[in-house]
């Protein structure tokens, strides 16, 4: 089972965001480049909210996860699973719902 890890894939591997990238591009280039290619690479990626210990937030999804579903949303219900057993990952849906409400 493969699991997106914020601190591991978002801070310190080649899909890292780039500081000064981001402070120019305003992580453009994470979400259109790194996170996509983590995604084409992993093929099959299964979050499990309830035991992530890591900060998901408005934030983090609307900066990521969001991102990738306007552009490509087939692309992000291939490859990505969210399951909604528990409250936090019921939490995590509702929060991408609420944020792609935003567009």
């Amino acid at each position: 089972m493969i699991t997106f890890n914020f601190d591991k894939e978002y801070t310190t591997t080649p899909y890292a965001r780039n500081e000064e990238h981001d402070k120019e591009k305003n992580g453009k280039d994470f979400e259109e480049n790194y996170l996509s290619k983590w995604i084409n690479e992993k093929r099959e990626v299964l979050i499990k909210v309830d035991n992530l210990e890591l900060p998901f937030s408005d934030s983090f999804v609307d900066a990521s996860f969001c991102k990738l579903i306007r552009q490509d949303k087939e692309l992000f219900n291939k490859y990505i699973k969210i399951d909604d057993k528990t409250e936090d990952e019921k939490d995590l849906l509702n929060t991408i719902k609420e944020v792609l409400a935003r567009q």
